[in-house]
């Protein structure tokens, strides 16, 4: 049976059954489905360890047992023994957030539907008289229980701090500028590797000969404006006044066979447009290298690895971004022609795809690389400090 915290009401000895109260405890109207059911709901259920049934068959204990996991964390001492664990935290903690987004959207959505009618009373009026707390007894970021009152247990001064009508007022200004934020003016063309050591040519070269592979009847030859490379040698499209970046994405395959002879005929790989938005840049760890062959080069096998990995990840191929070996590029050859049948070698990939699921999923689940499965966490740049 699926999770419906609506049902879970607790009704503790003593607590006041008057119709305000009543009112009070009441969920409201049901803004998001489960996600997870039948099978899936007792194939995870079946696989926790530590809570009761109960206790994750609510909504709001679970919160609450978040919550001061969260208020404890600072407390513990790390030993070496808890590496693995706490990157089974972190990952937990990236999925947890994702869904708890996920829920949230849900929020701002009804928000919006409902604010042509702001005139009408809040269903609530009488929770604004209750007093607030000291605020340092919860921290501002810490998650609010969904219903504070139909838990007695806990005392005014934990509970009190945990309102959440400023926090809803500051966030439907972002909401605001999502609705409106404006198109992306210009498109990225990524090639797996990059166009560093590659020839370059003349930008007006580059631009002629994609308005004349672009050409037709209503626009004639005018497609691309202007080009430039990114720090990371990247090649970037600007459209003309009368083209979007959405135009020059469904040219895709045009620009790809126009670009690909011009700027890195080399490279086989297919070449990855991007036109903005959030990344996730997810590390695959100490996955095995592919086994060398004489006839290839690092490159082609490299290739052929990410591939691979977009098979194994069951990720579209428009999700891709980039990817590449958290290893200098001399070290990283040097591991690809060393990897033997007999003595593989290994090294942790940089994967950058723009689909929250998947990056979801992948931290949860891991990855299958070269057959063996390998642990994906989130990736954090690190200083490197010069002596």
């Amino acid at each position: 049976m699926a999770l419906d915290s609506d049902h879970h009401d607790p009704q503790p000895p003593g607590l006041n059954s008057s119709p305000q109260r009543r009112l009070d405890s009441s969920r409201g109207v049901r803004l998001l489905a489960p996600t997870q059911t039948g099978t899936a709901h007792r194939s995870a259920l079946a696989a926790t360890t530590f809570l009761d049934e109960p206790t994750l068959n609510s909504l709001t204990d679970c919160c609450l047992a978040v919550h001061d996991i969260a208020l404890m964390a600072p407390s513990h001492t790390v030993h070496q023994n808890h590496e693995d664990i706490l990157w089974q935290l972190a990952a937990d903690a990236q999925a947890l957030a994702l869904w708890a987004h996920n829920a949230l959207s849900a929020f701002r959505d009804t928000h919006r539907d409902t604010s042509a009618g702001a005139s009408a009373p809040p269903p609530f009026a009488a929770r604004p008289t209750r007093l607030p707390s000291p605020p340092v007894t919860v921290p501002a970021s810490s998650p609010a229980p969904d219903d504070p009152t139909a838990r007695p247990k806990y005392s005014a001064a934990t509970i009190a701090p945990t309102r959440t009508e400023p926090r809803t007022s500051q966030r439907k200004t972002p909401d605001v500028a999502s609705t409106t934020t404006t198109p992306p003016k210009h498109v990225v063309i990524r090639f797996l590797t990059s166009l560093r050591n590659q020839r370059r040519p003349h930008p007006s070269h580059v631009r002629d000969a994609l308005n004349k592979a672009l050409a037709d009847k209503n626009h004639g030859g005018d497609w691309v404006s202007s080009i430039h490379y990114s720090r990371d040698n990247q090649l970037i499209l600007h459209p003309h006044s009368s083209r979007t970046v959405a135009h020059l994405i469904d040219r895709r395959r045009t620009i790809d066979a126009t670009l690909r002879p011009l700027l890195c005929p080399d490279d086989h790989c297919v070449i990855q447009f991007d036109s903005g938005g959030l990344w996730s840049k997810l590390v695959i760890h100490r996955a095995p290298l592919p086994i060398w062959d004489d006839d290839s080069t690092p490159q082609k096998r490299f290739t052929n690895l990410i591939s691979k990995l977009n098979h194994e990840g069951k990720y579209s191929r428009d999700s891709f971004r980039s990817a590449r070996l958290l290893c200098p590029r001399d070290e990283g050859e040097r591991r690809m022609r060393n990897s033997s049948r007999f003595s593989p070698q290994y090294a942790s990939i940089l994967l950058c795809i723009q689909d929250d699921d998947t990056a979801a999923r992948l931290l949860r689940e891991g990855i299958s690389v070269q057959g063996q499965h390998c642990r994906v966490s989130t990736y954090c740049h690190r200083r490197v400090t010069q002596p």
